[in-house]
């Protein structure tokens, strides 16, 4: 009896030492790899041009020949400079005239004030009629009047003859000048009448504006610094800080115009200028870094096979924000820290168990 027991163990010992085998063997054996965050920006590189701060071209307000120039192309210029001045006979004319009329009108102004107030004080003793005071004061009245038309004429036509002076509307450098001493200038800046006398640009700071890929708008924020080289400065970098952006996408490019801050204090940077610019963008702080052989094509689209603590798999649908070759970076399904199933074979199902290669 004791001997049919103790092969019956054995028997039963032996079962399950042999069934364990089996699953064991049959267990399939996989490689992981750890979900990490990306641990720098990512840099792009792209195409900007310089411009000025301000720009304008000056045209003038009256028409005429040009007296004389003062400024040329380079030169700098502060607020309120005169750059030319225009010749205008007629209407220098008309401005003595209108000012010799008004000092004629403020002097028999003088005189009627003078005379009223005399007429007033004989009316008080009958000396004078009321009538006659009454001519006397209303007369008075009408010359000032006339007096004031006269005055507010000759400011109107000195508003105009000071548009004979061509004026820095702001600090700034020359970078073109269109015209000569003698020539004949129209007014205003009508297509196909008239170009501009000179063209001034404010060159510091500079305005710097790149059109961003659609891809890396939601990574930008306001004040983020970014840095600018050009050719013919090799090895230096400029400082540019982002100011705003268009807040819409261009249709035809698919891209998003941004505009950039770039100091000049030393003028070096010239307006005009093509510049390439780095950008070094933070990546999504939700975003993970996997090796391209982690990726499963399924009929459910894009998964990774990702184990749990129980060493069981769980197949997660994701997102590519941006394949790097190698990599690729995923924006959602997988977060930091899980493992990840490398080469993962099209047999696995979820659930699966699995174990990881020592």
């Amino acid at each position: 009896m004791a001997i049919l027991l103790i092969y019956f163990i054995h028997k039963l010992v032996s079962f399950w030492i042999l069934k364990y085998q089996t699953n064991h063997n049959s267990t399939q054996i996989v490689k992981v790899v750890v979900a990490s965050k990306p641990t720098s920006s990512e840099h792009i590189s792209l195409p900007g041009s310089l411009t000025g701060w301000h720009e304008a071209p000056l045209y003038s307000r009256a028409k005429g020949y040009l007296h004389e120039w003062f400024v040329d192309i380079g030169y700098h210029v502060k607020k309120g400079d005169v750059l030319a001045t225009i010749e205008r006979p007629e209407l220098d004319a008309k401005f003595k005239a209108a000012s010799s009329y008004y000092k004629v009108m403020k002097a028999n102004n003088t005189l009627a004030v003078i005379t009223k107030n005399r007429w007033n004080r004989l009316v008080l003793t009958d000396s004078v009629s009321k009538q006659a005071n009454d001519n006397k004061t209303y007369d008075a009245l009408a010359i000032k009047n006339a007096t004031s038309q006269a005055k507010s004429n000759m400011n109107y036509l000195g508003a105009y003859v000071e548009f004979e002076k061509i004026i820095a509307p702001f600090d700034g450098l020359i970078t073109d000048r269109q015209t000569d001493n003698g020539q004949l200038i129209n007014k205003g800046s009508l297509p196909l009448q008239n170009k501009p006398l000179f063209k001034i640009v404010q060159t510091n700071p500079l305005r710097l504006y790149v059109n961003i890929p659609q891809i890396y708008t939601p990574r930008l924020r306001k004040n983020m610094n970014f840095e600018l080289t050009l050719n013919e400065f090799p090895g230096r970098v400029f400082k540019a800080k982002l100011l705003k952006t268009a807040e819409a996408i261009d249709p035809v490019t698919l891209t998003l115009q941004s505009e950039f801050e770039v100091d000049n204090a030393d003028h070096t940077l010239l307006p005009g200028a093509y510049t390439t610019v780095d950008f070094f963008i933070p990546f999504d702080i939700q975003t993970v870094l996997l090796p391209v052989n982690t990726l499963l094509f399924q009929a459910e689209g894009l998964q990774v096979a990702v184990l749990n603590k129980a060493n069981h798999v769980e197949l997660r649908s994701v997102v590519i924000a941006k394949d790097f070759g190698n990599e690729v970076l995923i924006n959602t399904g997988v977060k930091a820290g899980e493992k990840v199933i490398l080469n993962p074979p099209d047999t696995l199902v979820n659930g699966d168990s699995v174990r990881v290669q020592a």
